[in-house]
């Protein structure tokens, strides 16, 4: 069963705290702080992922701000990896940082956002994109990715 929540407002931060689990899709006008751990997809305006968080599944927010483990894909305007990071699935972004210590595990792609998702590749671009891909791997805990586009 799949569960869709709506969360916050254009006024307001959305905070799933740390003792909480949550199945399901999230979309919210406003930010959202995740502490917790949540599987499902999330689109926000910002989203952050705490450092004790823990999120299976895929991102779309103009800025993205990660501490805590992600598994999945990511799209966003601007996306940060703090050194406490740990990601396994691809990135798509306009700008990306990752800090000194974050393990990240997939490809990048740099791709304009704009507000909903990425520009999608034509078939012909993508060879392009696949070419030009940068991957990263630091330690590894031998978990299978599970990123899916």
């Amino acid at each position: 069963m799949s569960s869709h929540i709506e969360i916050g407002d254009t006024l307001s931060n959305s905070v799933i705290c740390r003792r909480i689990t949550i199945v399901g899709n999230a979309y919210s006008e406003g930010d959202v702080l995740i502490e917790g751990n949540f599987v499902g997809d999330i689109q926000a305006a910002s989203i952050r992922v705490g450092p004790l968080a823990q999120v299976e599944g895929n991102f779309k927010a103009k800025e993205v701000f990660i501490s805590g483990q992600v598994e999945g894909t990511v799209i966003g305007g601007r996306v940060v990896l703090d050194k406490d990071a740990y990601v396994e699935g691809d990135i798509y972004h306009e700008s990306l940082s990752i800090e000194d210590g974050a393990i990240f595990k997939g490809k990048s792609y740099q791709a304009k956002y704009d507000g909903v998702g990425v520009d999608a590749p034509s078939t012909t671009s993508a060879k392009t994109l696949n070419s030009g891909a940068s991957t990263a791997s630091s330690k590894t805990n031998g978990a299978p990715s599970t990123a899916s586009h």
